[in-house]
């Protein structure tokens, strides 16, 4: 800033009327160190670079952001603070999107800025800095965001002599960790699940290795061996693991821990697997029907009605990837924000790193007819699977887990955002997706004054800061069931009043 206020002193011509131009300037000095291997010092001309930009250069303010994300990501510790700025312009701007927010304020940070959109950035940065045909050495071009696994086979040894013995699982010196740390720590038995090694499992389970006991990550073994039974994962579900883990004495901390990434806990990943007996064995352990996790910061209860919605509409569902070969550009413009946030998730921003980028990049592909046939061969196998999966859905069980979970106290009015909408509830999506018998189970099991909480939510059109309500809802999906359910409801509860 100081080289700002020179050159106004100086009443230099040049950049007295242009902004712009000191922005670009600025910004050359920033890219300048960073290609020299000065990252300190490119984080102090970009902050300059991008205070002045805000509110005066919109056209630059994207790719200034995509810059200082990689500026501040491959700091010696990473800079969460400068991220955390830049994410909210971000969103503010509508370039892309915001990663989960939390309630719970001694995870603030950690859920605003995921260790993989670290590694997002840092391995895309030789792509951010080609816009600018700026070269970077060697050490910055990471090709890949995933962590390079560290098989070195006298730490992964299976020791039985020692079965709570923590392992380092991969050599990350250049990739960010949580706390400081260059290595992914884990137990040989959270390891071992990992890998599906069941023999493993059994004899470090026989050697008295303590199930208690949590990876740096926050996973346990048995919410490993859940993960491998999820529907919704890409996988051939496998329950080996979970039938060797289940009957064991688990401490409620470790049932209801949330992971630092993925914020996966054991109660969601249990009604992703779509089976009653599970989700009944997780809740006897101690879960809390209350905690919020996953991609969309949800609980336990809206993650079961939305799978249902999902399993109704599974033609949708299978209809995306077909759009993804045949248009792929109308496809990521009709994806919502929560499923294109997912989408850059698993591609790692390797496609890019938001739409404008991610459209461009398919949109070349499309002209190459050796990219199209690879895209599809991809797509028909993530359809293939998918399809395989969800076929092993049961709608009528997945409906009992949602009363189980309202059972356990699970709250139909609890407000999360979903798609954009913010303070949606459990009851609302029911009845966007007609289901009566869920909304009839919902209103038969609260109070007289949780009924009417139920009832009464509505969450804000963010066009029109309109209130929304259940009737607006039902009028819209034209879920009669649902409406006559609930105005029985409140017919019975006057009468009642009267009487």
């Amino acid at each position: 800033m100081q080289y700002v206020a020179t050159l106004y002193q100086n009443k230099d011509e040049q950049f007295l009327h242009r902004p712009s131009t000191i922005i670009l300037e600025l910004l050359t000095y920033s890219l300048s160190s960073f290609s020299k291997d000065e990252i300190e010092k490119a984080k102090e001309y970009f902050v300059n670079t991008f205070e002045l930009s805000l509110y005066r250069s919109g056209h630059l303010c994207e790719q200034i952001i995509e810059v200082g994300f990689v500026i501040a990501s491959w700091q010696e510790r990473p800079d969460m603070n400068l991220i955390s700025k830049l994410k909210s312009v971000q969103n503010l701007y509508g370039y892309t999107l915001p990663t989960i927010l939390t309630e719970d304020t001694k995870r603030k940070k950690e859920n605003l800025v995921e260790d993989w959109e670290i590694n997002m950035w840092r391995s895309n940065a030789q792509k951010v800095f080609n816009n600018f045909k700026v070269e970077l050495p060697e050490k910055y071009r990471v090709s890949s965001a995933v962590l390079p696994i560290y098989l070195n086979a006298k730490e992964l040894a299976l020791d039985l002599k020692k079965p709570n013995k923590k392992v380092k699982v991969n050599d990350n010196a250049k990739l960010h960790r949580n706390k400081g740390k260059s290595k992914q720590v884990t137990t040989q038995l959270i390891w071992n699940t990992l890998r599906k090694d069941l023999d493993a499992v059994n004899q470090l389970l026989q050697a008295g290795a303590d199930i208690n006991i949590l990876s740096d990550n926050n996973e346990s073994a048995l919410l490993v061996a859940l993960q491998h039974m999820n529907l919704t994962e890409l996988h051939e579900p496998d329950d080996s693991f979970y039938k060797v883990l289940k009957d064991l004495e688990y401490a409620p901390k470790t049932i209801n821990a949330v992971t630092a990434k993925k914020h996966l806990f054991t109660l969601l990943s249990a009604v992703q697997t779509g089976r009653l007996e599970v989700v009944e064995h997780i809740l006897s352990l101690g879960a809390d029907v209350s905690q919020k996790g996953g991609s969309g910061h949800v609980d336990a209860l809206t993650m079961c009605i939305s799978l249902i919605g999902t399993i109704k509409n599974s033609k949708q569902l299978l209809n995306q990837f077909s759009m993804m070969t045949k248009d792929p550009e109308k496809a990521i413009a009709r994806m919502s924000d929560y499923e294109f946030s997912a989408f850059i998730r698993e591609t790692q921003g390797s496609l890019g790193l938001n739409r404008k980028q991610v459209s461009h990049h398919l949109a070349q592909g499309k002209k190459s007819s050796n990219a199209m046939a690879i895209l599809k061969e991809v797509f028909e196998v993530f359809k293939e699977q998918t399809q395989a999966n969800y076929e092993l859905f049961d709608l009528s069980e997945m409906r009992k887990i949602a009363k189980l979970l309202i059972d356990r106290g699970a709250n139909p009015s609890a407000r999360y955002d979903w798609s954009g909408i913010d303070g949606y509830t459990p009851f609302l999506l029911a009845c966007e997706l007609n289901e009566d018998e869920l909304v009839t189970h919902m209103l038969n099991n609260a109070t007289e004054d949780s009924k009417d909480d139920i009832i009464n939510t509505v969450y804000r059109d963010r066009r029109n800061g309109k209130a929304v309500s259940y009737e607006k809802i039902c009028q819209h999906f034209k879920t009669d069931d649902v409406m006559d359910v609930v105005d029985r409801s409140i017919i019975l509860a006057s009468s009642d009043k009267v009487s």
